[in-house]
């Protein structure tokens, strides 16, 4: 028999497990850098999850942000849909896609001063987010053989990463996820890079260990990675000094991520700029961009300041989720559930549907905010589905069709599309028949008026 299944809300359930392979690594012989020098013997690690498809349409492609590991990217990927749930811990789900974590040059896995053979430490040439990602760019090419990919995602300085893969490979990568991101450093940007470098040369100069310098890269990173309001809230008097010591003063250093490596990584994210062969122009830039982008940032972040992002946002019109969270600059891992599910749909869809458009319009001026009620139908869904049975041929069509649909507070459908279906005439049967439906008016509440400030009380949404 003909169904349909007015869906209203997605659920989530923890998942603590994760598929997790084997450190792999590409050999790319010598490298050719941005500055014309060459980067000896160069080897690009990588981890792969999920299964590559027929037509290798499902490559997800997940470069490490600054020191980070493509084994810690890990965490991060896993099934997204178990029992009809949604897992709030993972942001790619490996069950859908062939998913690519790429260790970046300089984090001590991929070729980096600590690892190569003939240019180890200070001999190691500059390297830049270009030199990064035209790296990840050969290996994917020639050692994979892929002409194309499905999508990139990357935060912080994997972000930096995949906004540039963009624009130097713009017919390469159909979508791009970016969080915490950034197109190039803001000056509020560029002065805590310049402080963190100044402060490393500095000791290093004044003859002070590795073990001393770690330390104090510890405070840098404790005093910026969070928000005042962040460590005033979740750090005590009583256990502040426990806090130090472990987060800082005994904090165990990377063994891969030495302070050369560190260095390394920030030179090439304090020259990162994706305008710069088009003359710094934002819009000129834009217009080279072909790859479908969704932005992720924190509005409170202390490290990436948004500032440059919304400004790519506006010469795209792309779509960005910001995060009001108090976590700065590890925002997205305080909301990891709701970036999970945003980063899975916008992957997941084949094209941005004015539905999906004018729902996230809507939760704009909601300012982000759920009802706490489900609305209900005004009628029983038993005889809901008996009318609908009554429009189509329920002997022809014995299939469940999914319908997606936003109400406004006063009861109405003001939007609905067809999330699952066959593509046949029932699905715009069902479209029509799913506007004519009726609901209990949602719970009113109190929105945020953006134009004139302060609180408005909204019946109706515009």
């Amino acid at each position: 028999m003909q169904k349909l299944i007015v869906l209203l809300i997605l659920s989530f359930i923890s998942i603590t497990t994760f598929s997790q392979s084997e450190q792999l690594f590409a050999e790319l012989g010598d490298l050719e850098l941005i500055s014309g020098k060459t980067l000896n013997e160069c080897k690009i690690g990588y981890r792969t999850f999920g299964e590559l498809n027929s037509d290798s349409s499902n490559i997800v492609i997940y470069p490490t942000w600054f020191g980070g590991t493509s084994g810690a990217i890990a965490g991060l990927i896993g099934p997204k849909h178990i029992a009809g749930q949604y897992g709030k811990d993972k942001l790619v789900d490996d069950t859908k896609f062939f998913v690519i974590a790429i260790d970046a040059l300089g984090n001590g896995v991929s070729t980096s001063p600590s690892n190569s053979e003939s240019q180890k430490g200070m001999e190691f040439p500059k390297i830049t987010i270009d030199d990064m990602i035209n790296s990840q760019y050969k290996m994917l090419t020639e050692v994979f053989g892929f002409k194309h990919i499905h999508a990139i995602i990357g935060g912080s300085m994997g972000s930096m990463q995949a906004l540039q893969w963009i624009v130097t490979y713009p017919n390469f990568i159909d979508k791009a996820v970016a969080y915490v991101a950034s197109p190039r450093r803001s000056t509020y940007d560029k002065l805590v890079m310049e402080f963190r470098k100044k402060m490393i040369d500095s000791y290093r100069e004044f003859g002070a260990d590795d073990t001393f310098v770690n330390v104090m890269i510890n405070y840098i990173n404790q005093l910026f990675v969070r928000t005042p309001e962040y460590i005033i809230e979740n750090i005590n008097h009583d256990n502040f000094e426990s806090f130090i010591d472990e987060k800082i003063k005994k904090r165990e250093p990377s063994k891969t991520f030495t302070i050369d490596n560190h260095l390394a990584q920030l030179q090439a994210m304090m020259t990162h700029n994706i305008y710069k062969d088009f003359n710094n122009s934002v819009v000129e830039t834009a217009k080279h961009i072909r790859t479908e982008v969704f932005l992720i940032l924190s509005q409170n972040d202390m490290l990436v300041h948004p500032a440059p992002a919304l400004e790519l946002a506006d010469a795209l019109d792309c779509e960005v989720l910001m995060l009001e969270n108090n976590c700065g600059h590890l925002g997205v891992g305080c909301e990891i559930a709701n970036c999970g599910w945003k980063i899975h749909r916008f992957l997941t869809e084949k094209k941005r549907s004015e539905c999906a458009k004018y729902t996230d319009l809507i939760f704009d001026i909601m300012g982000h905010q759920y009802l706490d009620k489900n609305p209900e139908l005004v009628k029983p869904i038993e005889e809901i589905q008996a009318e609908f049975d009554s429009l189509v041929d329920s002997v022809n069509f014995s299939k469940v069709i999914y319908a997606k649909v936003i109400i406004d507070s006063t009861g109405n459908v003001i939007c609905s599309e067809i999330v699952k279906g066959l593509g046949n005439y029932v699905d715009s049967v069902a479209i029509d028949f799913v506007k004519t439906l009726k609901f209990y008016p949602a719970e009113r509440r109190y929105f945020p008026d953006r134009n004139k400030g302060g609180l408005v009380k909204r019946d109706n949404l515009p």
